[in-house]
């Protein structure tokens, strides 16, 4: 858990020292890669993220998902799990406790995840296999748990390539993810 720790730390503060020019650059590569990609293109119903704290942005991922009428979810941290509610260009953010933006949890506008096509998920630290190291709280791997059943969305994580570590310490609790998009390539199972 240590060496968890260690590593989120040196990560996060990586991330944050980012020259803000780099920072969008960057975010616009990886942007046009999922965009490009063949699981995006195929995705009706995506799951994105507020990006924080230095995370590459998935703003310009949502606005064009949204031009090619697909449907787009955000998650709403919920008991320990993550619900996912549906948002358009419209739709009001507010803070969480974490000062993570969300949408209003409306009944009616959320999808269980097992039937989304595509998250995007964000990430800390990753290695070359797809492992993912998060913010420590494991709510995409307990929301997640089930992944590898037959029918399950494609898991993708965002990332800068500096993330990339030789070594993950991970325990049988993390789910692994499908692919990691970085500025410089896609990273797959």
């Amino acid at each position: 858990m240590l060496l968890k720790k260690q590593l989120r730390c040196q990560m996060q503060e990586r991330r944050l020292k980012l020259d803000p020019i780099d920072r969008q650059q960057y975010s616009q590569q990886v942007t046009e890669r999922v965009i490009s990609s063949r699981f995006f293109q195929n995705a009706q119903k995506i799951a994105l993220y507020s990006a924080c704290r230095g995370e590459v942005s998935t703003h310009q991922i949502l606005a064009q998902a949204l031009q090619q009428h697909k449907s787009c979810y955000l998650p709403v941290l919920m008991n320990a799990h993550l619900c996912f509610a549906k948002i358009d260009s419209h739709s009001q953010l507010t803070e969480n406790s974490y000062g993570i933006l969300e949408p209003d949890l409306t009944i009616s506008h959320i999808i269980p995840p097992e039937n989304l096509d595509l998250v995007l998920v964000p990430l800390v630290a990753f290695d070359q296999h797809c492992h993912r190291l998060g913010m420590g709280k494991g709510f995409y791997d307990k929301t997640f748990s089930f992944h590898g059943i037959p029918k399950h969305p494609k898991l993708v994580g965002l990332a800068y390539d500096f993330q990339k570590v030789v070594h993950l310490p991970r325990t049988k609790l993390d789910i692994k993810l499908d692919f990691i998009v970085t500025e410089k390539r896609i990273y797959f199972q």
